[in-house]
């Protein structure tokens, strides 16, 4: 084994995982989890991040120059999506505990892949990602060692949404996961109007 190629890794490794753990995505598999199931949270929000690394190595890399200007339109329809959700999320009536965790797994499965594949899609680690597979020139070792990282960033994010869910009166903390969830709505909205913002 080249140890090269075990450095290159540990560095997309431990960049990505760094970067994404104090991202807006990772704030928001903290809010899930704190709301449903942080298992099925974790999963399909693992599942957002591998699908959007495999974007980035696969395809973002070879088509860069074309996607420049299509990324406003991402950013600014991801983070419509996120704000609309957030608002159906404070607004909605409350339901009584056991209509609450019926929601089934595809559900939550769903419901966290989508929100995380339309928070990477332009987001800084995606284009990072596509950076490293252009300066390093392996595919397979970025992709890997990225989607390793994010999973690892998910897992943490989930793990600390489920103690919270333990701690936190469940109103305050759908009113604060609602509220969050806004914000960052209303910062992906700002980001893709003022990308310097």
């Amino acid at each position: 084994m080249d140890l090269g190629w075990v450095a290159a890794g540990l560095a997309v490794y431990l960049t990505l995982f760094g970067l994404e753990f104090v991202d807006r995505t990772n704030m928001m598999v903290v809010t899930l989890s704190s709301k449903r199931n942080p298992r099925y949270v974790w999963l399909g929000a693992s599942f957002g991040f591998i699908v959007s690394t495999a974007i980035a190595v696969f395809i973002g890399a070879l088509f860069l120059d074309l996607l420049v200007h299509d990324i406003f339109y991402v950013r600014l329809g991801g983070g419509i999506f996120v704000l609309g959700f957030g608002v159906w999320s404070l607004l909605r009536h409350r339901e009584d505990e056991e209509t609450v965790r019926e929601v089934g797994t595809h559900q939550v499965v769903l419901q966290a892949f989508l929100i995380i594949l339309l928070l990477e899609m332009g987001d800084d680690t995606q284009i990072l990602t596509v950076l490293f597979v252009a300066s390093l020139g392996n595919a397979l070792l970025v992709f890997g060692a990225a989607s390793l990282g994010l999973i690892t960033t998910a897992a943490v994010g989930a793990r600390a949404g489920a103690y919270l869910r333990k701690r936190v009166h469940p109103r305050l903390l759908e009113r604060v996961s609602a509220s969050i969830i806004i914000t960052v709505g209303a910062v992906l909205i700002l980001y893709a109007l003022f990308p310097f913002f």
